[in-house]
């Protein structure tokens, strides 16, 4: 009975020289990236655990004569965000709120864990696989549920934190609600994309399994 070469899961051909260097600048990268994001990940845990967190709110919209106010000069003026730093709140949504960011911080690094085993994978010459195809799936998923419903809980944290430190939401410059932004938009597209790439590597696998079985 014939036995199977090892060389046959490879795809045929060799890399050239330029492939080589790029595909282990690109494996240095992703691994540098996702011990940094790790690392932040780590520093957000401590931050969690002082009961201090940053939040981050959409800008509200200043009354007439705002920005001349300051300066006669200023004719006009905005800006999209407001940033708080808190410490020592007893809230609910302090818990809500620090995990579901930390999630999405870990979820990335991770990915870039995926993007380095991916680069190693075609360095190898190996680039179908079930785990490849079921790393492209999963963070498909991943990206377009965080993006839908991400907003969601964390604005519903950051409603029970401000109620908690009972903030006058009159006079804020700030506001709350479901934010759905630009980003979010994107990482839908993106996951979608990563959907679709998920599903061509499960073709390209299989395929590859069907031609190493007529050799």
């Amino acid at each position: 009975m014939e036995t199977t070469h090892p060389a046959r899961t490879a795809v045929a051909g060799g890399l050239r020289k330029a492939e080589k260097i790029w595909l282990i600048v690109m494996m240095s990268v992703s691994a540098l990236v996702s011990f940094a994001i790790f690392a932040l990940g780590i520093v957000g845990i401590f931050m969690a655990a002082s009961n201090e967190t940053a939040l981050f709110f959409p800008a509200a919209e200043q009354a007439d004569g705002f920005w001349q106010g300051i300066n006669p000069h200023i004719v006009d003026g905005e800006y999209e965000s407001v940033a708080l730093t808190i410490a020592g709140v007893e809230s609910p949504g302090m818990i809500l709120y620090s995990a579901t960011v930390l999630l999405g911080v870990f979820a990335v690094s991770v990915f870039f864990a995926f993007l380095f085993y991916l680069c190693l994978r075609l360095y190898r010459r190996q680039p179908f696989g079930t785990l490849i195809t079921a790393g492209f799936g999963v963070t498909a998923v991943f990206m377009i549920a965080y993006s839908l419903l991400g907003p969601l809980v964390l604005s519903a944290a950051q409603n029970q934190i401000l109620e908690s430190m009972d903030i006058d939401m009159a006079n804020a410059p700030f506001t709350t609600g479901y934010v759905f932004a630009e980003t979010d938009a994107l990482t839908i597209i993106v996951g979608l994309v990563f959907a679709l790439v998920a599903g061509a590597f499960h073709i390209g696998h299989r395929l590859q399994r069907d031609t190493e079985g007529l050799v």
